[in-house]
């Protein structure tokens, strides 16, 4: 798996072409650019606590974030909300 390019850059794609049925809303092919992914490479992470984790957005793309506002004493160096754009994961 390889991260996607332009609008897709913070999603894995496999590359594989599945078709239209496999992949609704797509072209058929599992990235590289956009659209959905297939289902083999929509990962479920979480973190320790069990939460669902994405990867960010802008300046935070190669680091997963769950989003939650926990504050900054839970988060320090934050806005005190993990991810999406920046900053320490919780």
């Amino acid at each position: 798996m390889k991260f996607g390019t332009g609008d897709g850059a913070n999603l894995h794609y496999c590359g594989r072409v599945l078709g239209r049925d496999r992949i609704p809303g797509s072209d058929g092919q599992c990235g590289p650019n956009n659209g959905p992914q297939c289902s083999d490479c929509r990962p479920d992470i979480r973190n320790k606590a069990g939460i669902p984790v994405r990867l960010g957005t802008g300046y935070g793309a190669r680091t997963y974030y769950c989003g939650r506002i926990l504050g900054r004493d839970r988060i320090p160096g934050s806005d005190g909300q993990c991810g999406p754009t920046d900053g320490p994961s919780c």
